[in-house]
C-alpha cells in the first residue's frame, strides 16, 4: 500500500477532531511525504470535513464527490466534503489504513495554495530586516 501513497491521495487514517476530541477513522488529503518512507515517519495531511459549511472560504477546497454506490469519484468520498486547510495533521505511515482515492489536480494545487496563505513563514523563510 505505501508504494500507492503519493501527494494528493486521499487516505483514511485514525485522528482526532479539530479540538483534540473525538478520535476515528477521518479521511485526509497527503500533501507530502517522509523523506524516508518506513513505518514510523510521518506525512503531512489536510483532513476532509463534511462539515464544511462553517469552515471559511479561505481555507476550504470543495472536494468531488458520488453518493451513487453504483458510481465511484476519483475521491473516493460519498457525501460533500471539503479539504479544511487550516485542519493540519501529521500522520505516521504506519497509520494509515487505506488509500480512498485521489484529489483532482486543480483541488490538490488549491490546497497547496490555501496552505501557502495559511501557515506562517518561518524565520528561515523571512528577509533579515535588522536596522543597522
Amino acid at each position: 500500500m505505501i508504494d500507492s501513497i503519493l501527494p494528493g491521495s486521499i487516505i483514511i487514517a485514525f485522528v482526532y477532531d479539530e479540538s483534540g476530541r473525538n478520535p476515528k477513522e477521518r479521511p485526509l488529503v497527503l500533501v507530502t511525504l517522509p523523506p524516508k518512507m518506513e513505518p514510523v515517519s510521518c506525512c503531512a495531511c489536510v483532513a476532509i470535513t463534511s462539515t464544511w459549511e462553517s469552515v471559511p472560504l479561505t481555507v476550504r477546497v470543495m472536494l468531488p464527490y458520488q453518493s451513487d454506490r453504483k458510481l465511484r469519484s476519483s475521491t473516493g468520498l460519498r457525501i460533500p466534503s471539503a479539504a479544511h486547510c487550516e485542519w493540519l495533521v501529521s500522520v505516521p505511515v504506519e497509520k494509515i489504513i487505506s488509500v480512498k482515492g485521489r484529489c483532482p489536480k486543480l483541488a490538490f494545487d488549491q490546497i497547496l495554495t490555501r496552505l501557502a496563505n495559511t501557515i506562517p513563514p518561518t524565520s528561515s523563510d523571512s528577509e533579515d530586516t535588522d536596522e543597522v
